[in-house]
């Protein structure tokens, strides 16, 4: 996440990109993994991290952030 803090978009994706290589259950990497996507402008990229990141929070149980996420979304007009 200090990566992402300080504008290390390239290297904030490569370690998102292995923390998930590392545990492809991690929600959190792959929803801050697409909100740096989101922020290049990747928008059908950023939409597959945040997909992903939903999926598992509810699989995790973790429903509260599965929807204050949706809603996020929502709330920039991407619809997941």
């Amino acid at each position: 996440m200090a990566l992402r803090a300080t504008g290390q978009f390239s290297e904030a994706i490569a370690a998102y990109q292995r923390a998930t290589e590392l545990d492809p259950t991690y929600a959190w990497a792959y929803q801050n993994w697409g909100v740096i996507l989101l922020k290049l402008g990747r928008l059908t990229e950023s939409r597959d991290r945040f997909a992903r990141a939903i999926a598992l929070h509810e699989a995790q149980n973790n429903n509260a952030e599965a929807q204050r996420l949706r809603q996020g979304l929502r709330e920039i007009a991407i619809n997941l």
